[in-house]
Formats: structure tokens, C-alpha cells, sequence
């Protein structure tokens, strides 16, 4: 199991590959984030811009489990209600899909 410190180290690891329309960079993530009871959600740091059209579709967000599990997930942190709702989804994602 991993505390939120390596889960964010992982998920920075992570986005530092994924984020690549942008010069390389010591921060990636936004220092916000969602904690549920099987995984947390870290964002793309506010100062990255978006992602060119070439990237279409691209997820800013990232959640991962205890295990250190990482997916791309949507960032709905416009809406907040919508958020939270979507971060409980995650979470019992992870909790019945513990790979």
C-alpha cells in the first residue's frame, strides 16, 4: 500500500511523460487533489495550457488507487458536485478492482 505522498510522486512520474506539449518542467500536477478511501485524484497543474488539437480528447486528471494503479480520468473540477460524484465512482472502481 502507498500513502498519498508516492501516489502523487507516481502520478507526477506519470504525467511528466504524458504532458508533452509543454517544456519540461519540475511541477506537473496542480497541488489540489481528491481523496476517497481506495484512491485519490490528482490534476494537471492550472499554469499547463491545454492540450493542442492534436491531443483531442486528452484527460488532465488522474486517479489511482493504493496500489499504486494509475488511469486517466476526466477533470470535472468546473463542477464540483459532478467531481465528487465521479471520484466516488472511481473509488469503488478500485475497490472491486484491485489490480
Amino acid at each position: 500500500m502507498i500513502d498519498v505522498n508516492e501516489a502523487r510522486a507516481i502520478v507526477e512520474r506519470d504525467a511528466s511523460e504524458e504532458i508533452d506539449w509543454v517544456k519540461k518542467r519540475d511541477k506537473y500536477l496542480s497541488e489540489y487533489y481528491i481523496e476517497r478511501p481506495y484512491c485519490w485524484i490528482f490534476f494537471a497543474d492550472e499554469s499547463i495550457p491545454p492540450a493542442p488539437p492534436s491531443r483531442l480528447g486528452f484527460f488532465t486528471a488522474y486517479a489511482i488507487n493504493h496500489l499504486g494503479n494509475v488511469r486517466l480520468v476526466y477533470d470535472f473540477r468546473d463542477d464540483p458536485q459532478k467531481m465528487s460524484d465521479f471520484a466516488d465512482t472511481m473509488s469503488k472502481y478500485f475497490e472491486t478492482h484491485d489490480e
